[in-house]
């Protein structure tokens, strides 16, 4: 935990698009925006027209508008702040209902939200999390 800063990740990283004014804080959940623009934009696990997309956490987040760099799979020290509930070492983190761009210890439960692991924590401490950042590829939807 203490090898990689607080918003700092290592792995398999992209630079590609860039972050949507939201996107303003190194960890954040993040989904590349379908169509021709190539936007990262917080993920909400309440909106299912987001369930299928490829999902990245946020990493050079003050790089310039050219620059959207995330880690797509790999380690990343997450600020406690993005996760909700409380961490226990090797439980799964799922993408938030309530705020875009956050983690959860919780499973969505709401009727229409969308269930997807998104990692797992490995150590915490007060201020940040080690987390193993590997977004499954599937998903369910609640009905």
């Amino acid at each position: 935990e203490n090898q990689l800063a607080v918003g700092e990740g290592g792995g398999t990283r992209l630079r590609y698009g860039v972050f949507h004014s939201e996107i303003n804080t190194a960890g954040k959940l993040c989904y590349l925006t379908n169509g021709s623009s190539t936007i990262w934009r917080p993920f909400a696990a309440n909106s299912s027209t987001q369930s299928g997309s490829m999902l990245a956490a946020a990493l050079d987040v003050d790089g310039g508008a050219d620059e959207g760099l995330v880690l797509l799979r790999g380690f990343i020290n997450v600020p406690q702040g993005l996760i909700n509930g409380t961490l226990v070492a090797s439980s799964p983190l799922y993408a938030s209902n309530d705020t875009a761009g956050e983690y959860d210890v919780n499973l969505p439960s709401d009727s229409g939200d969308v269930v997807r692991i998104v990692g797992y924590c490995i150590d915490t401490d007060s201020s940040n999390a080690l987390v193993w950042f590997d977004p499954d590829k599937t998903w369910v939807t609640v009905a």
